[in-house]
């Protein structure tokens, strides 16, 4: 992954890496809610355009999905792995 942009202020950048996981490569600005959490803590997130960090191509389907069902506009995705 390269270097993430935090500093926007028109985009949410939501963290959807395990705790390990995120430690390897921070977004400090970042909003960290773990995959198995985000359909109830949803509602942290500013209904701003989201941008997804994830670890791999099955998280980022299941977390862009979920996002859209709750009415987040997603702009795109960043991949901390291989996204296929």
């Amino acid at each position: 992954m390269t270097t993430v942009d935090c500093a926007s202020t028109t985009i949410s950048y939501v963290d959807v890496r395990h705790f390990h996981e995120m430690k390897q490569n921070p977004c400090q600005k970042a909003i960290h809610i773990p995959l198995p959490y985000l359909e109830r803590q949803h509602a942290e997130i500013p209904y701003k355009e989201v941008v997804v960090i994830v670890p791999d191509s099955i998280s980022r389907n299941l977390s862009i999905r979920q996002l859209k069902k709750h009415g987040y506009q997603v702009k795109g995705y960043m991949c901390a792995e291989r996204c296929v």
